[in-house]
């Protein structure tokens, strides 16, 4: 279960605004330990966001018990989502330098409050026997079993807003949560990483190559195939019995690209220009297309987005907007194929499969699985009576028997 406490809702209740931050009236009251006095006059960005924060949260409960099939649900959620963007806004332009109408003491308190908030919220979740398996700024990842539905947090909830004087929002209640590791160094975990299966199957995401703008429909397609076959089972501890079907999936999607049925369009990488085109010094497939399209006539300013396949040999990138299309023998198979890698890598890392031996299953002919490369198969147990891959034709060599 994820809880959240909205930053705006922070603003409003304790009456930050660039105007009432660290002044000197009188009856202005002081954040404990922060040692900033907060005016009691109410300030223009509260007073703006409290009627925007009422009306979200009226939206989400309409929204939690209307049918997916309600024609106004679109709307309703459009309205909402809206809110929350400005809401973030105001809080990210209280603390942006060049704000006309921001102020950096008020941000820092803002971040101070809600630090001392998610932590308030953290004790009284543990006194209630939760497991707080991640915080992450404004939220609570909680465990506890028997907790599976929205009513086993109704108590913990209450206890936190009466405490805390604001409003939690219960985001859900998912079967799992995976949470990602860095690339670099599977060890340390990264905070924004991680996906979470709800009760019907389908996925709440965060940091993964689907969500990132770079990457393009092919592989976020190949992500996408790989989540939906880990959606199907609601009990974590039978996740391993899916890779094999999971494996089978993307090697299907890659035999595809390399016999060149995969059409070019779902292959273009899309980004955005960061500075000025003179300005990058490091070659790249963003500066080598950005200067393709200047060549051909087009003024690169930063800002501007660029579209792109990455081919073979040199310059490694094309342009996709010239006149000129690339021809489909042009592209770097290869290439792609190392991005599908790392897209369902990030899927299956939390499972214990090393890059290595993912790598082997995919992109090699490996038969078996090399203990060495997966240190936590001891630890692992099935409930199917076959062992681990047994159901792949491609591994018929040899298998070993995982106790």
């Amino acid at each position: 279960m994820v809880l959240r406490v909205q930053y705006p809702s922070i603003m409003a209740q304790y009456n930050l605004s660039p105007e009432t931050v660290a002044v000197q009236d009188e009856d202005a009251w002081e954040i404990p330990r922060f040692g900033v006095k907060i005016a009691t006059r109410r300030g223009l960005v509260p007073e703006t966001l409290k009627p925007m924060i009422d009306k979200r949260v009226t939206l989400k409960r309409i929204l939690k018990t209307m049918e997916k099939a309600d024609p106004r649900r679109r709307r309703y959620k459009s309205q909402a989502d809206a809110m929350k963007n400005l809401g973030i806004v105001s809080n990210g332009r209280m603390g942006f330098a060049n704000s006309i109408f921001g102020r950096i003491n008020a941000f820092e308190a803002i971040s101070y409050i809600g630090r001392k908030i998610i932590l308030q919220a953290r004790a009284i979740a543990e006194e209630h026997g939760f497991r707080v398996l991640h915080m992450y700024v404004d939220s609570l990842f909680l465990a506890k079993d028997g907790a599976t539905t929205p009513e086993d947090f109704r108590a913990v909830m209450d206890e936190i807003e009466a405490v805390t004087k604001l409003p939690i929002d219960l985001e859900d209640v998912y079967s799992w949560i995976a949470f990602v590791s860095s690339r670099r160094d599977p060890d340390v975990p990264v905070s924004n990483r991680f996906y979470c299966r709800k009760s019907n199957g389908e996925f709440k995401i965060r940091g993964l190559a689907q969500r990132r703008r770079d990457t393009c429909e092919f592989v976020r397609e190949v992500q996408v195939l790989a989540l939906n076959v880990l959606g199907q089972e609601q009990d974590p501890k039978r996740l391993m019995n899916l890779l094999p079907q999971l494996v089978e999936i993307v090697k299907e999607r890659c035999a595809a690209l390399q016999a060149g049925m995969i059409p070019l369009e779902e292959l273009i990488v899309t980004q955005t220009l960061s500075r000025e085109l003179s300005e990058y010094e490091a070659s790249s497939a963003l500066r080598t297309a950005a200067t393709q399209l200047e060549a051909a006539g087009k003024k690169m300013n930063m800002g501007q987005i660029v579209r792109y396949v990455h081919t073979r040999g040199k310059p490694g990138a094309y342009a996709w907007d010239p006149p000129a299309a690339p021809k489909p023998n042009m592209i770097k198979v290869l290439h792609y194929k190392e991005l599908v890698l790392r897209a369902i890598w990030e899927v299956v890392q939390p499972l214990g499969v090393t890059e290595g031996l993912l790598k082997d299953w995919i992109l090699g002919k490996a038969s078996y699985i090399h203990v060495g490369d997966f240190p936590k198969v001891k630890e692992l147990r099935f409930d199917s009576e076959l062992p681990l891959f047994a159901k792949l034709n491609s591994f018929e060599k040899k298998l070993i028997q995982i106790v």
